[in-house]
């Protein structure tokens, strides 16, 4: 899984939207507190009409009856799951699954043990701790050294400005109320012009 990987989209019309764009790396809200839940139906029909065979689903604090109850709900669609944590949890639960998954990078989280696990398949470094991870170093010699994959976060549009014309950088995106026309209502003019998209496009045209 390369690119670009977008979080918290919740609807149809937003999933095809992102799809024209280019987006082809979904990271599906589950937290039941989140602002970007997607219900189990509108899930469904996104996977029905994707035509990507992996997405993630997000998860934070959950039970571990709770997340295997997702995966058991959608072992018919045909699809392939990634977890991606978003909590503090030690190193041994993310594993217990037996799946790859990514981590969504916490300072004060097991991070070495994380690392160091055969199914942590990637890490997401949100730009809001930059200053805490730049100064670990054995951090980076440990993805250095397993080659994980990395995507660098921002939480909203106006964050992901940091992305413009840094080639080597493989983006991470929390959808946000900046391209909704009222509560859980995308507006998908403003979303597919958001400026974004054409630095992105141009920075790959670069490569």
């Amino acid at each position: 899984m390369k690119g670009l990987l977008v979080h918290g989209c919740y609807d149809q019309s937003t999933f095809q939207t992102l799809t024209t764009l280019g987006v082809e790396n979904f990271a599906f809200d589950l937290r039941g507190k989140s602002t970007n839940l997607v219900t189990f139906k509108n899930l469904k029909e996104i996977l029905s009409v994707s035509p990507f065979q992996t997405h993630v689903l997000i998860f934070e604090d959950d039970t571990r009856e709770t997340i295997l109850s997702f995966f058991d709900l959608l072992k018919n669609t045909g699809k392939s799951f990634v977890p991606e944590f978003r909590d503090n949890k030690d190193a041994a639960f993310y594993s217990s699954f037996g799946k790859p998954y990514l981590w969504y990078f916490r300072p004060e989280g097991e991070w070495e043990k994380i690392l160091k696990s055969d199914f942590c398949e990637g890490i997401i470094l949100p730009l809001k701790y930059q200053s805490l991870y730049q100064d670990l170093p054995h951090l980076w010699t440990l993805i250095e050294e397993r080659e994980i994959p990395i995507w660098l976060h921002a939480e909203n549009f106006v964050e992901a400005e940091f992305f413009e014309n840094k080639k080597s950088i493989q983006p991470s995106l929390d959808l946000t109320a900046e391209i909704q026309i009222s509560y859980r209502s995308v507006d998908q003019t403003r979303l597919s012009t958001m400026k974004l998209w054409r630095k992105l496009n141009e920075s790959s045209a670069g490569q």
